[in-house]
């Protein structure tokens, strides 16, 4: 992947982006009415990272 060649974005450079990393997704019925999603993940960058990525989201993805 690549930055776009605008600031504020940190890959300006437009230089090469390596990473790995896992998500974990868990639909959760509240109530019995709707569908709350919930993902958590890690990511380790392999290129010149400032370290370790994790995260949690509720929703969909997009």
């Amino acid at each position: 992947a690549w930055g776009p060649d605008e600031a504020p974005f940190a890959n300006s450079r437009r230089a090469t982006l390596a990473a790995v990393g896992a998500e974990l997704v868990s639909d959760w019925v509240p109530f019995w009415t709707d569908v709350l999603r919930v993902r958590a993940g890690v990511g380790f960058p392999l290129v010149d990272g400032d370290g370790t990525r994790v995260w949690l989201r509720v929703g969909t993805a997009f």
